[in-house]
């Protein structure tokens, strides 16, 4: 049986999903869900956040040593350069060049 599009769940995946970004996104989206509540679903655009459903992709802590003591933030950016690599990284795009200032950064 189908549903229309007022009825569907909306799932907003957030990829490495770093605890203040999942934090704010879901937080935003769960204040935002009380908005034009006596409406029906179809109703209001708003009315969206109430179905909406925030999902976070990363990685598991064993990973990247993660204990009660913090982690390895070495380990955590190789994952996430190789598993989330920028737009502009050759994985994406082969014809650009290699960032001139990611050793920079990397050491920042």
């Amino acid at each position: 049986r189908s549903q229309d599009d007022s009825a569907r769940p909306i799932v907003v995946y957030v990829l490495d999903p770093v605890p203040c970004l999942f934090g704010a996104i879901a937080s935003y989206v769960f204040a935002q869900a009380g908005y034009y509540a006596h409406l029906p679903a179809g109703d209001a655009d708003e009315a969206a956040y109430r179905r909406m459903h925030v999902v976070g992709v990363g990685h598991l802590g064993v990973t990247f040593a993660l204990d009660g003591d913090g982690f390895d933030n070495a380990m955590l950016r190789d994952l996430r350069r190789r598993d989330f690599p920028p737009r502009q990284h050759p994985t994406h795009a082969k014809e650009r060049n290699r960032n001139s200032h990611a050793a920079r950064l990397a050491r920042a």
